[in-house]
């Protein structure tokens, strides 16, 4: 539909590890991968070899390998032999200043804790007696591998691996199970109360996308038709205004034209009216013209005159008279 989105993939749900052990030191990293997709039908996203405890410098025979895919065997084809493996789970890091399991020593913000007492003091100016957990507040040192809080990193880090999530959304969901289970236990403490937690795999989230989006296609359809039928019913009836204005303006103009005809038809049954007539008389001995009125003069070959509106004088017509007879 044009609109523009961002999608982003969670490598956790879309890859696996697992911890190869007993791998020659004379084999590399290179040769292993490609032995390893080439009997296996796996595509390999990265394989690194663990360093020893005692020297970081030292590689050891344990390879750590992530690989493409959600579903992993319980063993490898390797050389013409079966290697076991085993689903890799990350071990509790716990940070050197502050003695936190959320972020590494490099990137510590904290104030130094005293790893024996818990006060914002380095551990060789510590005078206290006593230990105590900067965690959990027991009589041991924050690095005792027994803390109660480092089991709890451990199910947290398995939590994630197993349920294949970042470790964002895993510790979200960790803390919201942890207070949901202490929740239940208050009520009762007879029964076991388990995890019915479902997470939901990448195909069905897949599947639940794509309803959503299905969803909101439709809801988005519907308004826009909404809209257009409004908007054809608000043109109809602007139409309908407009043809009702045509239909008055023809009505005015038919009624006006019939005005003008009927005068015109009057007009033409009237009687012309009379028009004046001017006459020249010639060889009268004058040269004035008479203004007559073509209904009261008639002219005959001895020029009688009957009426006469002119203002001529009866003297002048006389005269006419006698030269006419002549």
């Amino acid at each position: 539909m044009g609109i523009p989105t961002v999608c982003s993939v969670i490598s956790e749900q879309i890859t696996s590890r697992f911890l190869l052990r007993n791998v020659p030191l004379e084999t590399s990293l290179q040769e292993l991968t490609g032995e390893l997709e080439a009997e296996n039908n796996i595509k390999i996203h990265e394989a690194r070899r663990f360093l020893s405890d005692k020297s970081r410098n030292i590689d050891t025979e344990n390879v750590l390998v992530t690989t493409y895919g959600t579903n992993l065997p319980q063993h490898m084809k390797l050389w013409l032999t079966r290697q076991e493996i085993s689903l890799f789970i990350d071990k509790p890091r716990q940070c050197r200043k502050c003695f936190s399991f959320s972020h590494p020593t490099s990137k510590c913000k904290n104030e130094s804790i005293c790893e024996n007492c818990g006060e914002q003091h380095n551990i060789q100016f510590c005078t206290s007696p006593t230990l105590t957990c900067i965690l959990c507040k027991g009589p041991h040192k924050a690095t005792d591998l027994k803390c109660p809080k480092r089991e709890e990193e451990r199910k947290f880090l398995k939590f994630k691996c197993l349920n294949r999530l970042s470790f964002i959304d895993a510790r979200r969901k960790f803390q919201s199970d942890k207070k949901s289970y202490s929740s239940v236990t208050l009520k009762s403490h007879n029964d076991h109360v388990h995890d019915k937690t479902h997470y939901v795999t990448k195909e069905e989230l897949t599947e639940i996308l794509n309803q959503q989006m299905l969803e909101r296609k439709s809801m988005f359809m519907e308004m826009i038709n909404s809209q257009a039928l409004l908007f054809q019913q608000t043109m109809d009836k602007y139409n309908e205004h407009i043809m009702k204005n045509i239909s008055f303006i023809t009505l005015v103009f038919k009624n006006i034209t019939e005005e003008i005809l009927k005068q015109n038809e009057n007009e033409t049954k009237r009687p012309p009216k009379s028009k004046k007539t001017k006459y020249e008389v010639p060889n009268i001995g004058t040269d004035k013209q008479f203004e007559l009125s073509s209904s009261t003069v008639t002219i005959s070959p001895v020029f009688s005159v009957e009426r006469s509106t002119s203002p001529c004088s009866s003297k002048t017509v006389s005269s006419m008279e006698h030269q006419m007879q002549l």
